[in-house]
């Protein structure tokens, strides 16, 4: 990670502004985070996964961009049949037509936004912390 492009925005200590909230930003391909490689072949508007290669906690989900070999610059998901990361997915861009095609290839998959995940804890604790890469979350 590259410090000079990553910025983190801290907030005040004065007593004035104790109990406020404060702002960071993270620079998501900083941190590998939203980004994960995997196999996949494009046919028309659907994208078929095969199997995830590297960083299967992001995998593939709908709101991201593809790249790849053969793959049209801009191209991203905008849909999925099935709550898994291998299956097919529909996607869209200037590049995609009915004519279409990818064989079968490692594509990259890049998240746009941390906001679309839906984390919650499982065990019954009001306050836990919550791990998503290796960043913590608590809830207050």
């Amino acid at each position: 990670m590259s410090t000079e492009n990553l910025r983190v925005e801290r907030p005040s200590t004065s007593v004035e502004d104790a109990n406020t909230w404060a702002t960071y930003k993270v620079p998501l391909n900083e941190g590998g985070v939203g980004i994960s490689t995997f196999t996949g072949s494009v046919s028309g508007a659907t994208l078929t996964v095969t199997a995830v290669l590297t960083n299967a906690t992001v995998g593939v989900d709908a709101g991201g961009f593809v790249t790849g070999p053969g793959v049209a610059a801009g191209t991203f998901i905008t849909a999925y049949a099935q709550h898994a990361s291998v299956g097919t997915f529909t996607i869209d861009g200037a590049g995609i037509s009915a004519s279409t095609s990818v064989a079968s290839e490692t594509m990259t998959f890049q998240r746009t936004s941390l906001y679309k995940f839906g984390i919650q804890p499982n065990d019954g604790d009001p306050a836990p912390t919550l791990y998503f890469n290796n960043f913590g979350f608590t809830r207050n």
